[in-house]
């Protein structure tokens, strides 16, 4: 039997003078268990209060032209938590760059100091219609990686955050024209050697014909 109570608190968005945005999290987390016949809880009633603090920065660039609109964000997630964490290196923990950022990315709190690291890249195309600004999405690029000072023997080992340096994640959206897009997701090992994950997604529209094809490989 579990009992969960959490508590999470996000700042607002700060921006210097510089352009680079910060803010800050406080999460904290009191889990009450007890366990019968049970190898990962006691018999007597156990009470833990968790804590974790993430400090997010990012510095989002943009050049306008006439016909296209570029943008350009590194960006940093530097979080700590004071606490061990139970054994949860079996547990199914797939990242990617659509969760890496997030403060609850593994589901569980991930003790140790790590660092993420990324670089955020958009091409926009833009036009004008009935005096009306039109801006569509053309290129969308995203990186990611996780540093960390020591392995964690705790954090599920598929998710490669256990590492000093984990996968690097990225995504790759491309739309040419109204009736065509590509996304294609992908994580390659710190060595930049194997592609540990592949998935393309291709969509095609036309009037009322609408299909995609989805092709996907796991080796990890």
């Amino acid at each position: 039997t579990t009992l969960s109570n959490s508590l999470n608190y996000n700042t607002n968005s700060i921006f210097f003078d510089n352009g680079i945005k910060t803010n800050f999290e406080v999460l904290l987390k009191n889990i009450n268990t007890v366990g019968k016949n049970n190898p990962q809880y006691k018999e007597s009633p156990q009470s833990e209060l968790m804590s974790a603090y993430v400090y997010n920065a990012s510095l989002p660039l943009m050049k306008s032209a006439k016909k296209t609109r570029n943008t350009l964000e590194p960006k940093l997630s530097l979080r700590f938590s004071p606490h061990d964490m139970k054994n949860n290196s079996l547990t199914e923990r797939r990242i990617s760059i659509n969760n890496v950022y997030g403060s609850n990315r593994l589901g569980v709190f991930e003790s140790g100091e790590s660092l993420t690291l990324g670089l955020n890249f958009k091409n926009e195309k833009v036009s004008i219609k009935d005096e009306i600004k039109q801006i569509t999405d053309f290129l969308d690029f995203k990186l990611a990686t996780v540093l960390r000072l020591n392995e964690e023997k705790n954090i599920p080992i598929n998710s490669t955050l256990n590492k000093k340096k984990s996968n690097v994640f990225g995504q790759l959206y491309f739309r040419p024209n109204n009736h065509v897009s590509l996304n294609y997701d992908f994580s390659l090992t710190e060595n930049l050697d194997v592609f540990e994950y592949n998935s393309l997604i291709a969509n095609f529209n036309y009037k009322n014909f609408n299909t995609s094809f989805n092709i996907l490989e796991e080796r990890g």
